[in-house]
């Protein structure tokens, strides 16, 4: 968890740590908040992106998350919750193992509307 005012690195910290992991193959995902790009200040953009990310990350997943989309295609479209909980949390609690994967999340202070930086 990184906190701090505007300006301190947090961001370029977080890229850091990304590409790092990246490289030793433990990165799952990530998604990089930004308030002036309404791609990637709208919550219902993150579940979607990260489950995407973690299927190509961990092809054991890939056909879980496959048969969650196909089953019920309104999930990509459904609240935040349901979408953690239907693409993330379900999924990746049907494995019986799972390897040290690291997800980031950065800019949360960036999602529009405060509601939604709480959901």
């Amino acid at each position: 968890w990184l906190y701090g005012p505007a300006g301190a690195g947090k961001s370029a910290i977080a890229q850091t740590f990304a590409e790092a992991c990246a490289k030793k193959g433990i990165l799952a995902g990530s998604f990089f908040f930004w308030r002036s790009d309404p791609s990637r200040n709208n919550p219902e953009r993150l579940f979607n992106t990260l489950a995407h990310q973690i299927a190509g990350a961990m092809p054991e997943l890939r056909p879980i998350i496959n048969s969650v989309v196909i089953r019920n295609p309104s999930v990509l479209t459904s609240s935040i919750e349901i979408q953690f909980n239907d693409l993330i949390l379900q999924p990746c609690s049907l494995l019986s193992w799972m390897r040290t994967q690291i997800i980031i999340i950065d800019g949360l202070d960036e999602c529009s509307k405060s509601r939604n930086q709480q959901r």
